[in-house]
């Protein structure tokens, strides 16, 4: 379930894969009126002291295991969403455990089937267990003897069998030897930008993000006001996208009533006008068509539920996949782009 790997003189290799921790496990799920939500625990056949607990905004369960590194404590988190808050909740579950050489907090979420997702009696059906052996990790808090050492975050985004709000992750990371250094200095913190297609936009988001990163040495906060401040991009680029979508569209009326008019008066339309507008549409739509090819769920993950929404309504829509040429790739993690 965890493996530990010598790779070099100073540095180990901790390797923690959701897909392995899920094989033979059964998943705890629990439930409290105090927050709008639930939370699933995976918790393997070994894993011993599953409990859970409420403290101020947020929730939590938790089960303790013994390894060949020592004691290890995975906690599944629901909220609070306020970084202030979310930091007191993390520093409280942190040292709730005793004798814990390694704490990994994140937000669980158990795979269900798309029926158990909507209706009056979807929770019901989850409750009884009618999901599938699948679970997704947005991302991770790690602690070890007390301090904080990473966070990590690798999307492996699988949509053909996503059937909620949340992302598929398997959690690649690499730690420093205690002996050989400071495990309260966060060496870094890598956000993946290679799934957003365009070069401009990457280099964007990754110079937010490196900006936000680095003005706080505590990882909690710096990882909250560096995802603040790509959100604040994905927001900019959500009101540029409603704007050229505005003008598109009043472009394409203005079009269609000139279509009109030459149908009912051809002498009364400017063909040269009718051409630059019919040529500056196609190459619009053209431009529309690519943007969309190459967005992913991943690339719009962080901007809200209304992002996340409309990739799915656009994957779902059959009039969308008639006019935008989509593939979504065997492991899911891309949408394709064809020109």
């Amino acid at each position: 379930m965890v493996a530990l790997q010598e790779l070099k003189a100073g540095e180990i290799s901790l390797e923690f894969n959701l897909r392995n921790l899920i094989q033979g496990a059964k998943v705890i799920i629990d439930y409290s009126q105090s927050v709008r939500g639930g939370a699933a625990l995976l918790i393997d056949l070994s894993l011993q002291g599953v409990n859970s607990g409420i403290h101020g905004k947020g929730w939590a369960a938790w089960a303790i295991t013994q390894s060949e590194v020592g004691r290890i404590s995975f906690i599944s988190v629901y909220g609070p969403h306020r970084p202030r808050e979310k930091l007191e909740f993390l520093e409280w579950l942190r040292n709730r455990p005793e004798d814990v050489h390694w704490v990994f907090l994140g937000d669980w979420n158990f795979m269900i089937e798309p029926e158990d997702t909507a209706g009056p009696t979807a929770w019901p059906r989850v409750v009884r267990g009618n999901h599938l052996d699948q679970a997704r990790l947005d991302r991770v808090y790690i602690s070890h003897n007390g301090d904080w050492v990473r966070i990590v975050q690798k999307i492996t985004h699988n949509g053909k069998e996503c059937a909620s709000d949340h992302i598929h992750v398997k959690a690649d990371f690499m730690l420093t030897s205690s002996e050989r250094s400071n495990r309260r200095k966060v060496s870094y913190l890598k956000l993946d930008v290679e799934s957003f297609r365009d070069p401009e936009m990457r280099d964007l988001i990754r110079s937010a993000w490196e900006e936000g990163w680095g003005l706080f040495p505590n990882p909690i906060v710096a990882w909250e006001l560096a995802w603040g401040r790509v959100r604040k991009l994905f927001r900019r680029f959500r009101k540029e996208e409603q704007s050229r979508r505005s003008k598109l569209q009043a472009e394409q009326a203005k079009l269609e009533d000139l279509r009109i008019q030459m149908a009912e008066n051809p002498s009364s339309v400017n063909l040269d006008e009718y051409r630059q507008l019919e040529s500056k549409v196609k190459e619009t739509e053209l431009l529309e068509s690519r943007i969309l090819c190459r967005r992913s769920r991943q690339t719009w993950i962080k901007s809200g539920d209304a992002c996340s929404n409309y990739f799915f309504a656009a994957l779902k829509s059959k009039q969308t996949k008639e006019k935008i040429p989509m593939i979504v790739t065997e492991d899911s993690n891309t949408v394709t782009e064809q020109d």
